[in-house]
Protein backbone atom coordinates (compact mmCIF):
# COMPACT_ATOMS: atom_id res chain seq x y z
CA UNK A 1 0.00 0.00 0.00
CA UNK A 2 1.00 3.60 -0.58
CA UNK A 3 1.25 6.21 2.18
CA UNK A 4 -2.23 7.55 1.41
CA UNK A 5 -3.66 4.02 1.60
CA UNK A 6 -2.20 3.48 5.08
CA UNK A 7 -3.56 6.86 6.16
CA UNK A 8 -7.03 5.91 4.88
CA UNK A 9 -6.94 2.57 6.71
CA UNK A 10 -5.69 4.20 9.91
CA UNK A 11 -8.45 6.80 9.75
CA UNK A 12 -10.97 3.95 9.59
CA UNK A 13 -9.42 2.15 12.56
CA UNK A 14 -8.91 5.02 15.01
CA UNK A 15 -12.61 5.86 15.60
CA UNK A 16 -13.21 2.22 16.60
CA UNK A 17 -10.47 2.29 19.25
CA UNK A 18 -10.32 4.00 22.68
CA UNK A 19 -9.12 7.59 22.99
CA UNK A 20 -5.91 6.49 24.72
CA UNK A 21 -4.98 4.50 21.60
CA UNK A 22 -5.49 7.67 19.57
CA UNK A 23 -3.11 9.43 22.00
CA UNK A 24 -0.62 6.57 21.56
CA UNK A 25 -0.87 6.86 17.77
CA UNK A 26 -0.11 10.59 17.74
CA UNK A 27 2.75 10.17 20.23
CA UNK A 28 4.39 7.48 18.09
CA UNK A 29 3.70 9.37 14.87
CA UNK A 30 5.89 12.18 16.21
CA UNK A 31 8.94 9.90 16.64
CA UNK A 32 8.13 8.95 13.87
CA UNK A 33 7.19 5.30 13.53
CA UNK A 34 6.32 4.45 9.94
CA UNK A 35 2.69 4.44 8.86
CA UNK A 36 3.11 0.78 7.92
CA UNK A 37 4.18 -0.12 11.45
CA UNK A 38 1.47 1.99 13.04
CA UNK A 39 -1.22 0.48 10.84
CA UNK A 40 -0.16 -3.04 11.83
CA UNK A 41 0.03 -1.99 15.49
CA UNK A 42 -3.50 -0.55 15.41
CA UNK A 43 -4.77 -3.71 13.68
CA UNK A 44 -3.17 -5.74 16.47
CA UNK A 45 -4.86 -3.64 19.15
CA UNK A 46 -8.19 -4.13 17.41
CA UNK A 47 -7.66 -7.90 17.34
CA UNK A 48 -6.58 -7.94 21.00
CA UNK A 49 -9.60 -5.92 22.10
CA UNK A 50 -11.86 -8.24 20.08
CA UNK A 51 -10.35 -11.17 21.97
CA UNK A 52 -10.85 -9.44 25.34
CA UNK A 53 -14.55 -8.95 24.63
CA UNK A 54 -15.09 -12.41 23.13
CA UNK A 55 -13.50 -14.13 26.14
CA UNK A 56 -15.33 -11.81 28.59
CA UNK A 57 -12.08 -10.45 29.99
CA UNK A 58 -13.90 -7.14 29.73
CA UNK A 59 -17.57 -6.33 29.84
CA UNK A 60 -17.16 -3.52 27.31
CA UNK A 61 -19.81 -3.46 24.58
CA UNK A 62 -17.32 -2.28 21.94
CA UNK A 63 -13.59 -1.95 21.55
CA UNK A 64 -13.87 1.80 21.99
CA UNK A 65 -15.42 1.22 25.43
CA UNK A 66 -12.46 -0.79 26.77
CA UNK A 67 -11.10 1.27 29.65
CA UNK A 68 -7.64 1.96 31.01
CA UNK A 69 -8.74 0.07 34.11
CA UNK A 70 -9.42 -3.00 31.95
CA UNK A 71 -5.81 -2.94 30.79
CA UNK A 72 -4.29 -2.02 34.15
CA UNK A 73 -6.11 -4.90 35.85
CA UNK A 74 -5.50 -7.47 33.11
CA UNK A 75 -4.23 -10.55 34.92
CA UNK A 76 -1.01 -12.29 34.01
CA UNK A 77 -3.06 -15.44 33.36
CA UNK A 78 -5.24 -13.63 30.83
CA UNK A 79 -2.21 -12.12 29.09
CA UNK A 80 -0.65 -15.58 28.86
CA UNK A 81 -3.92 -16.99 27.52
CA UNK A 82 -3.87 -14.43 24.72
CA UNK A 83 -0.34 -15.47 23.78
CA UNK A 84 -1.46 -19.12 23.87
CA UNK A 85 -4.42 -18.21 21.66
CA UNK A 86 -2.03 -16.67 19.14
CA UNK A 87 0.17 -19.75 19.23
CA UNK A 88 -2.69 -22.14 18.60
CA UNK A 89 -5.35 -20.36 16.57
CA UNK A 90 -5.66 -21.49 12.91
CA UNK A 91 -3.70 -19.51 10.39
CA UNK A 92 -5.61 -17.27 8.02
CA UNK A 93 -5.85 -18.17 4.32
CA UNK A 94 -5.08 -21.84 4.79
CA UNK A 95 -7.09 -25.06 4.67
CA UNK A 96 -4.97 -26.64 7.39
CA UNK A 97 -6.54 -26.89 10.83
CA UNK A 98 -4.90 -26.70 14.26
CA UNK A 99 -1.95 -24.92 12.71
CA UNK A 100 -0.85 -22.11 15.02
CA UNK A 101 0.70 -18.89 13.85
CA UNK A 102 4.41 -18.94 13.12
CA UNK A 103 6.76 -17.39 15.65
CA UNK A 104 7.59 -14.66 13.15
CA UNK A 105 3.87 -13.77 13.04
CA UNK A 106 3.29 -13.81 16.79
CA UNK A 107 6.22 -11.70 17.95
CA UNK A 108 5.20 -8.55 16.00
CA UNK A 109 1.78 -8.74 17.69
CA UNK A 110 3.32 -9.14 21.13
CA UNK A 111 5.76 -6.29 20.40
CA UNK A 112 2.85 -4.05 19.43
CA UNK A 113 1.05 -4.75 22.72
CA UNK A 114 4.26 -4.27 24.69
CA UNK A 115 4.67 -0.89 23.01
CA UNK A 116 1.12 0.19 23.92
CA UNK A 117 1.38 -0.94 27.54
CA UNK A 118 4.80 0.68 27.92
CA UNK A 119 3.41 3.96 26.61
CA UNK A 120 0.44 3.83 28.98
CA UNK A 121 2.51 2.84 32.03
CA UNK A 122 5.70 4.89 31.61
CA UNK A 123 5.56 7.35 28.72
CA UNK A 124 2.08 8.88 28.96
CA UNK A 125 0.88 11.65 31.22
CA UNK A 126 -2.67 12.18 32.48
CA UNK A 127 -4.32 15.30 33.85
CA UNK A 128 -2.75 14.71 37.28
CA UNK A 129 0.73 14.41 35.81
CA UNK A 130 0.81 10.64 36.41
CA UNK A 131 0.98 7.89 33.80
CA UNK A 132 -2.35 6.59 32.49
CA UNK A 133 -1.89 3.15 34.08
CA UNK A 134 0.29 2.08 36.99
CA UNK A 135 0.77 -1.58 36.09
CA UNK A 136 2.21 -3.12 32.90
CA UNK A 137 1.38 -6.83 32.72
CA UNK A 138 2.88 -7.16 29.21
CA UNK A 139 6.35 -6.69 30.73
CA UNK A 140 5.97 -10.24 32.06
CA UNK A 141 5.11 -11.78 28.68
CA UNK A 142 8.26 -12.85 26.80
CA UNK A 143 8.50 -12.98 23.03
CA UNK A 144 8.51 -16.40 21.42
CA UNK A 145 12.03 -17.74 20.96
CA UNK A 146 12.95 -18.82 17.45
CA UNK A 147 14.30 -22.13 18.66
CA UNK A 148 16.95 -22.17 15.92
CA UNK A 149 20.52 -20.96 15.92
CA UNK A 150 21.73 -18.63 13.19
CA UNK A 151 23.72 -21.56 11.83
CA UNK A 152 20.56 -23.66 11.51
CA UNK A 153 18.69 -20.79 9.85
CA UNK A 154 21.62 -20.26 7.50
CA UNK A 155 21.61 -23.90 6.41
CA UNK A 156 17.89 -23.72 5.67
CA UNK A 157 17.99 -20.38 3.87
CA UNK A 158 21.19 -21.16 1.98
CA UNK A 159 19.41 -23.86 -0.04
CA UNK A 160 16.97 -21.28 -1.41
CA UNK A 161 19.35 -18.52 -2.44
CA UNK A 162 20.47 -17.49 -5.91
CA UNK A 163 24.18 -16.92 -5.37
CA UNK A 164 27.47 -17.44 -7.16
CA UNK A 165 25.98 -16.76 -10.61
CA UNK A 166 22.68 -18.61 -10.15
CA UNK A 167 20.70 -15.35 -10.26
CA UNK A 168 21.38 -15.11 -13.99
CA UNK A 169 20.51 -18.77 -14.44
CA UNK A 170 17.13 -18.16 -12.79
CA UNK A 171 16.42 -15.09 -14.95
CA UNK A 172 17.33 -17.11 -18.07
CA UNK A 173 14.93 -19.85 -16.93
CA UNK A 174 12.04 -17.39 -16.59
CA UNK A 175 12.94 -15.80 -19.91
CA UNK A 176 13.45 -18.94 -22.01
CA UNK A 177 12.27 -22.09 -20.27
CA UNK A 178 9.25 -21.27 -18.09
CA UNK A 179 6.86 -21.01 -21.06
CA UNK A 180 7.51 -24.69 -21.86
CA UNK A 181 6.17 -25.80 -18.49
CA UNK A 182 2.75 -24.11 -18.45
CA UNK A 183 -0.66 -24.47 -20.09
CA UNK A 184 -1.88 -22.46 -23.07
CA UNK A 185 -4.10 -20.39 -20.79
CA UNK A 186 -1.20 -19.62 -18.47
CA UNK A 187 1.00 -18.84 -21.46
CA UNK A 188 -1.28 -16.03 -22.64
CA UNK A 189 -1.05 -14.32 -19.25
CA UNK A 190 2.70 -14.93 -19.05
CA UNK A 191 3.38 -13.33 -22.42
CA UNK A 192 1.69 -10.10 -21.33
CA UNK A 193 3.59 -9.84 -18.05
CA UNK A 194 6.90 -11.56 -18.81
CA UNK A 195 8.95 -8.38 -19.36
CA UNK A 196 7.53 -6.79 -16.19
CA UNK A 197 8.12 -9.92 -14.11
CA UNK A 198 11.71 -10.21 -15.28
CA UNK A 199 12.23 -6.56 -14.31
CA UNK A 200 10.76 -7.17 -10.85
CA UNK A 201 13.05 -10.13 -10.19
CA UNK A 202 16.02 -8.22 -11.62
CA UNK A 203 15.36 -5.21 -9.38
CA UNK A 204 15.22 -7.39 -6.28
CA UNK A 205 18.54 -8.95 -7.29
CA UNK A 206 20.06 -5.60 -8.24
CA UNK A 207 19.12 -3.75 -5.07
CA UNK A 208 18.11 -6.02 -2.18
CA UNK A 209 15.06 -3.86 -1.43
CA UNK A 210 12.14 -5.15 0.62
CA UNK A 211 8.92 -6.27 -1.07
CA UNK A 212 6.96 -3.21 0.08
CA UNK A 213 9.77 -0.90 -1.02
CA UNK A 214 9.70 -2.35 -4.52
CA UNK A 215 5.92 -2.11 -4.85
CA UNK A 216 5.92 1.51 -3.65
CA UNK A 217 8.54 2.67 -6.16
CA UNK A 218 7.58 5.59 -8.40
CA UNK A 219 9.09 6.47 -11.77
CA UNK A 220 10.52 9.61 -10.19
CA UNK A 221 12.46 7.39 -7.76
CA UNK A 222 14.52 5.82 -10.56
CA UNK A 223 17.96 7.20 -11.42
CA UNK A 224 19.11 4.55 -13.88
CA UNK A 225 21.05 6.88 -16.19
CA UNK A 226 23.28 8.32 -13.47
CA UNK A 227 26.96 7.43 -13.46
CA UNK A 228 26.15 5.24 -10.47
CA UNK A 229 22.58 3.97 -11.01
CA UNK A 230 20.34 4.10 -7.95
CA UNK A 231 16.75 4.20 -6.73
CA UNK A 232 15.14 6.18 -3.92
CA UNK A 233 13.14 4.14 -1.40
CA UNK A 234 11.34 4.86 1.84
CA UNK A 235 12.74 2.54 4.49
CA UNK A 236 11.17 1.53 7.78
CA UNK A 237 10.46 4.56 9.95
CA UNK A 238 9.72 6.67 6.84
CA UNK A 239 13.46 7.15 6.28
CA UNK A 240 14.42 8.10 2.73
CA UNK A 241 17.37 6.17 1.33
CA UNK A 242 19.27 6.04 -1.97
CA UNK A 243 20.01 2.46 -2.94
CA UNK A 244 22.82 1.73 -5.38
CA UNK A 245 22.08 -0.86 -8.08
CA UNK A 246 23.90 -3.89 -9.39
CA UNK A 247 24.58 -2.90 -13.01
CA UNK A 248 24.45 -6.37 -14.60
CA UNK A 249 20.65 -6.64 -14.24
CA UNK A 250 19.67 -3.12 -15.27
CA UNK A 251 18.83 -4.01 -18.89
CA UNK A 252 15.82 -6.05 -17.70
CA UNK A 253 14.46 -3.00 -15.89
CA UNK A 254 15.15 -0.65 -18.80
CA UNK A 255 13.52 -3.07 -21.24
CA UNK A 256 10.36 -3.08 -19.13
CA UNK A 257 10.28 0.71 -18.83
CA UNK A 258 10.58 1.02 -22.62
CA UNK A 259 7.66 -1.37 -23.19
CA UNK A 260 5.52 -0.33 -20.21
CA UNK A 261 3.24 2.10 -22.14
CA UNK A 262 2.53 -0.55 -24.80
CA UNK A 263 2.12 -3.50 -22.43
CA UNK A 264 -0.16 -1.57 -20.05
CA UNK A 265 -2.16 1.07 -21.96
CA UNK A 266 -3.06 3.87 -19.59
CA UNK A 267 0.02 3.40 -17.42
CA UNK A 268 1.32 6.79 -18.57
CA UNK A 269 -1.12 8.29 -16.06
CA UNK A 270 0.46 6.40 -13.16
CA UNK A 271 3.74 7.21 -11.43
CA UNK A 272 4.02 3.64 -10.11
CA UNK A 273 6.99 1.78 -11.61
CA UNK A 274 5.35 -1.64 -11.56
CA UNK A 275 1.74 -1.89 -12.62
CA UNK A 276 -0.83 -4.55 -13.35
CA UNK A 277 -3.96 -4.59 -15.51
CA UNK A 278 -7.28 -6.18 -14.67
CA UNK A 279 -10.59 -5.69 -16.48
CA UNK A 280 -8.99 -2.92 -18.50
CA UNK A 281 -7.94 -0.97 -15.41
CA UNK A 282 -4.24 -0.32 -14.75
CA UNK A 283 -3.16 -0.01 -11.12
CA UNK A 284 -0.02 -0.15 -8.99
CA UNK A 285 1.06 -3.74 -8.42
CA UNK A 286 0.48 -5.01 -4.89
CA UNK A 287 2.68 -7.13 -2.64
CA UNK A 288 0.54 -10.29 -2.90
CA UNK A 289 0.82 -10.26 -6.70
CA UNK A 290 4.60 -9.99 -6.52
CA UNK A 291 4.80 -12.74 -3.89
CA UNK A 292 2.67 -14.99 -6.10
CA UNK A 293 4.69 -14.47 -9.26
CA UNK A 294 8.04 -15.05 -7.52
CA UNK A 295 6.77 -18.24 -5.87
CA UNK A 296 5.28 -19.45 -9.16
CA UNK A 297 8.50 -19.00 -11.14
CA UNK A 298 10.74 -20.37 -8.39
CA UNK A 299 8.53 -23.46 -7.94
CA UNK A 300 8.73 -24.18 -11.67
CA UNK A 301 12.49 -23.67 -11.42
CA UNK A 302 12.55 -26.39 -8.77
CA UNK A 303 13.66 -24.18 -5.91
CA UNK A 304 10.60 -22.55 -4.29
CA UNK A 305 11.36 -19.28 -2.49
CA UNK A 306 9.81 -15.96 -1.52
CA UNK A 307 10.81 -12.43 -2.61
CA UNK A 308 12.68 -12.09 0.68
CA UNK A 309 15.09 -14.83 -0.42
CA UNK A 310 16.09 -12.61 -3.36
CA UNK A 311 17.04 -9.98 -0.76
CA UNK A 312 19.07 -12.62 1.09
CA UNK A 313 20.71 -13.59 -2.21
CA UNK A 314 22.22 -10.21 -3.03
CA UNK A 315 23.20 -9.75 0.63
CA UNK A 316 25.12 -13.03 0.65
CA UNK A 317 26.85 -12.29 -2.66
CA UNK A 318 27.76 -8.80 -1.46
CA UNK A 319 29.07 -10.12 1.85
CA UNK A 320 31.40 -12.56 0.09
CA UNK A 321 32.56 -10.31 -2.75
CA UNK A 322 33.18 -7.32 -0.45
CA UNK A 323 35.61 -9.35 1.66
CA UNK A 324 33.04 -9.93 4.42
CA UNK A 325 32.21 -6.24 4.87
CA UNK A 326 29.11 -6.38 7.10
CA UNK A 327 28.77 -2.57 7.12
CA UNK A 328 28.44 -2.55 3.34
CA UNK A 329 25.73 -5.22 3.50
CA UNK A 330 23.94 -3.35 6.26
CA UNK A 331 23.98 -0.13 4.22
CA UNK A 332 22.79 -1.81 1.02
CA UNK A 333 19.84 -3.49 2.73
CA UNK A 334 18.92 -0.54 4.93
CA UNK A 335 19.28 -2.51 8.14
CA UNK A 336 19.62 -0.51 11.34
CA UNK A 337 21.25 -3.22 13.41
CA UNK A 338 24.51 -4.98 12.51
CA UNK A 339 23.06 -8.09 14.15
CA UNK A 340 20.79 -8.56 11.12
CA UNK A 341 23.81 -9.12 8.88
CA UNK A 342 25.13 -12.01 10.99
CA UNK A 343 22.86 -14.39 9.10
CA UNK A 344 24.79 -13.78 5.87
CA UNK A 345 28.06 -14.52 7.64
CA UNK A 346 26.68 -17.93 8.62
CA UNK A 347 25.30 -18.58 5.12
CA UNK A 348 28.75 -17.79 3.75
CA UNK A 349 30.43 -20.14 6.24
CA UNK A 350 27.99 -22.91 5.33
CA UNK A 351 28.80 -22.45 1.64
CA UNK A 352 32.50 -22.56 2.45
CA UNK A 353 32.02 -25.89 4.25
CA UNK A 354 30.23 -27.35 1.23
CA UNK A 355 32.89 -26.09 -1.20
CA UNK A 356 35.68 -27.59 0.92
CA UNK A 357 33.98 -30.99 0.78
CA UNK A 358 34.16 -30.88 -3.01
CA UNK A 359 37.81 -29.77 -3.25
Amino acid sequence: MQKKDYINQIEKLLPELPDYVNDYYHAKRSIPLSLTTLYHYLSTFQQFFDWMRTTKVTGAASNRDITLSDLENLSLTDAQLYKEYQLNRPRLNTKKENNGLSKSSINPSLSALKSLFKYLSSESEGINGKTLIARNVMEKIPLVKDGRTLQTRARTIGKKLLINGEAQVFLDFVDKEYAKKITAHQLAYFKVNKVRDLAIIALFLASGVRLSELCNLNLSDLHLDDEVPSIKVIRKGDVEDDVLLRIRFLHYIQDYLNQRPTLYPGSDNLDAVFVTARAGKVTRINTSTVETLVKRYSAAYGKPFSPHKLRHSIATDLYEKSGHDTQMVQTQLGQKSPNATQLYMHVSETRQENILKDL
